[in-house]
């Protein structure tokens, strides 16, 4: 069985959008406009919000269990996030932000390091 990347159920998330500034400040959620991408990663759509797009930054409680181990952290939701990314294949969030290491081999059996994307394409 592959592995499969899934989202967040964007329900959870709907009434927030509605809520005032101060109203979301008393959870300790902001709403925040993009003015780059990448650099607001949705965790509902999987992708990355386009610069302008409105999104709320929140605390996300992704490990509720009742040990050492729960834990929250801070997620982005994008406004325009309807359904949740469900695939199979690497979301293009992830695929743009991790590199890995590669051997090249060129010409005299010589050979240089590398970092290719996860599409395994080289880059300096």
């Amino acid at each position: 069985m592959p592995f499969r990347y899934t989202g967040l159920d964007a329900g959870q998330f709907l009434g927030l959008f509605a809520l005032s500034d101060a109203e979301l400040a008393a959870r300790g959620i902001q709403r925040v406009t993009a003015d780059k991408k990448p650099g607001f990663p949705c965790r509902v759509s999987l992708e990355d919000a386009a610069p302008g797009e409105t999104l709320l930054l929140l605390p996300f409680e992704h490990q509720p269990a009742a040990s050492p181990y729960r834990s929250s952290g801070p997620i982005f939701v994008r406004e325009k996030a309807a359904a949740p990314y469900d695939s199979t294949h690497l979301p293009p969030v992830f695929a743009s932000r991790y590199k890995r290491p590669c051997m090249e081999f060129q010409s005299g059996a010589r050979a240089t390091m590398s970092w290719a994307d996860s599409f395994g394409s080289a880059a300096a």
